[in-house]
């Protein structure tokens, strides 16, 4: 009886692995699909405004009309604020992800940011026709609010592949944006 009972219990360990890697992996791909769903949410209300400059006013009505009428057909998280933040989101990554280096640079990101060749990470270029930019299912978008809030583009995208390179929580992005990580090695660099 103790090895039907033990045989089981491996029974139960497996299968659990299985669905827990499972439900991982199912939360990786949702926050990915929503980071480029905001992502291209935002594109296409700055392609809109730019093509309708000329009015006055125009940019910020259309930014409020759109919100009202997603938040209408698809509920809360498309409020204004959230859909002015999915626009700068576009406009803070244009190209995509920082974490797009090449493999000779992934061990010296802090180098690549700061030598005196000023190269910084390999960015995807978004020519007209090309896919939409690539960002890592390791960061969710509550990684990325935390990144927008980042003003300088070398310290951001510093921030944003350590936080993907060591799995960094929001939490723990936060904390290592508010002890300056960035700064402090820049100063010892």
């Amino acid at each position: 009886m103790s090895d039907l009972s033990h045989e089981q219990e491996g029974l139960y360990k497996r299968v659990a692995t299985i669905i827990e890697a499972a439900r991982t992996q199912v939360a990786r791909t949702v926050n990915s699909a929503m980071v480029h769903a905001h992502w291209l949410i935002g594109r296409e209300i700055v392609e809109v405004q730019q093509c309708e400059q000329a009015r006055a006013g125009y940019g910020e009505q259309l930014v409020r009309t759109l919100a009202s009428r997603l938040t209408k057909h698809y509920g809360r998280g498309f409020s204004y604020s959230s859909v002015k933040r999915m626009k700068q989101f576009y406009l803070t990554f244009p190209r995509g992800s920082a974490i797009t280096i090449a493999d000779n640079e992934k061990g010296s990101t802090l180098l690549s940011l700061l030598g005196d060749d000023k190269k910084g990470p390999t960015l995807p270029s978004l020519a007209a026709g090309e896919a939409p930019a690539r960002f890592p299912a390791l960061l969710s978008w509550s990684h990325y609010l935390v990144l927008l809030r980042v003003p300088d583009d070398r310290a951001r995208a510093f921030y944003e592949i350590e936080a993907a390179r060591e799995s960094w929580s929001v939490r723990e992005l936060e904390r290592q944006i508010a002890a300056l990580l960035f700064e402090r090695l820049a100063r010892s660099a």
